[in-house]
């Protein structure tokens, strides 16, 4: 039990209805509740990416490669598309089909449009819609750039 947040499961085994909006279809028929908790309390957790900016644990990040990768990747579409913006003054990130970005995630992380929103929150964002905004000024870049 979490705090009392949901019943002991082997007490109530029946008593998890409410996890269904919370899972894709897969995963509400796979059988592991505790795998299923587990989805449950970090989808409901209520983070977006603007509220881990004085987090402690993006401390305990910051000193690792992995970390650094991430910010020069950012740094670097973030370039890329500022040059864009200056070489062709009709572009602009907001002009960006939603559509396209859409396909791009889906694709990326491998779900159906149908569970995208569960899945924009296992990565930090409240919704898919939000998901899709965010992505709009790596778009340019990662579209070109072959996936390997």
């Amino acid at each position: 039990m979490h705090r009392g947040v949901y019943p002991d499961p082997h007490e109530h085994p029946d008593g998890f209805g409410f996890l269904r909006s919370w899972l894709t279809d897969d995963e509400a028929t796979c059988g592991d509740r505790q795998h299923q908790l587990r989805l449950f309390l970090s989808r409901s957790f209520g983070t977006d990416p603007e509220s881990g900016g004085d987090s402690v644990l993006l401390d305990l990040l910051e000193p690792t490669e992995e970390f650094a990768g991430a910010v020069r990747t950012a740094v670097s579409c973030h370039r890329f598309t500022d040059e864009l913006c200056r070489t062709r003054p009709q572009f602009t990130p907001d002009r960006i089909s939603p559509d396209r970005i859409t396909e791009l995630l889906l694709e990326r992380w491998g779900v159906r449009r149908t569970d995208a929103d569960l899945h924009a929150l296992d990565r930090g964002f409240s919704s898919f819609a939000d998901a899709v905004e965010a992505a709009r000024p790596y778009y340019p870049l990662v579209r070109l750039t072959p996936r390997t």
